[in-house]
This record gives structure tokens, C-alpha cells and sequence, in this order.
């Protein structure tokens, strides 16, 4: 079972080196109230010390924990913090495409 993710407590998907095409661990996102939707924060970090010099990480929600669509993607060498919203769904992850450079990845997210 997924962990699911609480308002305000910041999670990882993304915390490790990791190869190209790699996805992040799914969490859980609670019911929303109708149509409105998780205003979601997610920040991409690359080790310190390493020289990213092409990066390309997703952030993906599922209704099923099988089938992802893409909502948002940073290509930002330097790494990102954004947000996006409404987000609606079950399950949200990080998806990291492909990177040059970079030794380790971390991808948090949380519920704002």
C-alpha cells in the first residue's frame, strides 16, 4: 500500500541515485472535496558537487497506480521547486527521464 500524503509533511519519491527512465515511489492522495483538485509542491534536488548538464524528471498522476499521465517537467539543470495545481488523482509520482551528469536525485512533494 502506497503511503499517502498529508497536507503540509513533505514526502519523497525520487531520494537515491538512479538510471534513466526510473520511476519514483507512488503516493497516495487523499479525496479531494468535487472537482477542486491538490495544490501540489515538488522540488527536484541533484547532489551537490555533481555538474548536471541535461536533466529531465516528471511529475506523474494515476487513478490506478498502473496507468501515469504527465503533469508537469523540469528540465532545469539546476534543479526546481514548483507548483501545480488542481491536481486530481490517486496516486502521484516522480518520474526521472534521463539526466547527464547527476550521481544522485531527490524529488520531494507535498500537499500544500
Amino acid at each position: 500500500m502506497a503511503t499517502t500524503l498529508t497536507r503540509g509533511v513533505v514526502e519523497f519519491s525520487l531520494n537515491s541515485a538512479v538510471g534513466d527512465g526510473t520511476a519514483g515511489v507512488a503516493l497516495g492522495l487523499p479525496k479531494t472535496e468535487g472537482s477542486l483538485g491538490h495544490t501540489i509542491a515538488w522540488q527536484v534536488v541533484y547532489a551537490t558537487g555533481t555538474s548536471v548538464s541535461a536533466a529531465s524528471t516528471s511529475l506523474q498522476v494515476s487513478m490506478d497506480n498502473s496507468n501515469w499521465a504527465t503533469i508537469d517537467t523540469n528540465t532545469n539543470v539546476a534543479g526546481c521547486y514548483r507548483i501545480v495545481t488542481p491536481v486530481i488523482g490517486r496516486f502521484i509520482r516522480a518520474y526521472h527521464t534521463s539526466d547527464t551528469g547527476a550521481t544522485t536525485i531527490s524529488v520531494s512533494i507535498l500537499i500544500q
